[in-house]
């Protein structure tokens, strides 16, 4: 735990902090993976993941690439989850990390 508030920008969570430059890195990692999966800029991805570091990691990849990152409640109900469908116009699901 910080005794003191930070000088540096980025995700605290807990006891993890990732600075901002680390995060963008991780972001663009995965925004090459989702450009080598065929995503492009104006597609949507679904983001079905708790507020944490691999949320903001997956939004700003998808943004990076000119995606729409679309934010799933991970507590609602599979029905739901699932009424984000391909004919919804998502062309990606980005599930929780294990």
């Amino acid at each position: 735990m910080r005794d003191e508030p930070s000088a540096e920008a980025g995700v605290l969570h807990g006891t993890s902090f990732v600075p901002a430059a680390e995060l963008e890195q991780r972001a663009a990692r995965a925004a090459s993976g989702l450009a080598q999966a065929g995503i492009a800029a104006g597609e949507t991805i679904a983001i079905l993941m708790r507020n944490d570091q691999p949320f903001f990691e997956a939004s700003f990849a998808a943004a990076q690439l000119g995606a729409a990152p679309v934010p799933i409640n991970w507590h609602g109900t599979q029905k739901r989850s699932t009424a984000f469908s391909p004919t919804a116009g998502r062309r990606c699901s980005w599930p929780m990390p294990t």
